[in-house]
């Protein structure tokens, strides 16, 4: 199986330190313990921060947080089609976690998006991660 999650908020986030490194810092910084585990389309990986940076997991690890959802569901998030608690109620998007969690869970998404809208580097990587699965 493709990492292709993994690889659009990994390369993202990279893109966002090569272009924006003090917005990154910034970023890792305030989010820093946060650990979030997902399920996008049958792909498992877990995405943790420390003041240093993130780093990916391509297995489950311990978590704050839990999603599960698709492909077309992120990319409707991070496209603005939708917002998150909207995905949530039409079943798009389950979360699972504390109030505590889930709510820097969602600080995380909205800051990430608006990074990523500053960057370049991760335009062009969502802009690879919206490609149907299976098209070149």
């Amino acid at each position: 199986m493709t990492m292709r999650f993994a690889n659009f908020v990994d390369r993202s986030l990279l893109g966002i330190l090569r272009d924006r490194p003090r917005s990154y810092r910034h970023f890792c910084a305030d989010m820093a313990g946060l650990a979030i585990a997902f399920d996008v389309s049958g792909e498992h990986v877990s995405l943790s921060f420390n003041h240093a940076g993130h780093r990916m997991y391509d297995v489950r690890t311990a978590h704050d947080a839990r999603v599960s959802t698709t492909h077309d569901a992120i990319v409707e998030l991070a496209r603005g089609d939708v917002d998150l608690i909207t995905a949530c109620k039409i079943e798009r998007i389950a979360l699972f976690g504390s109030a505590t969690s889930l709510g820097r869970f969602h600080e995380a998404l909205l800051r990430f998006v608006n990074l990523m809208l500053k960057s370049p580097s991760a335009q062009h990587e969502f802009t690879e991660y919206q490609r149907p699965i299976g098209s070149t």
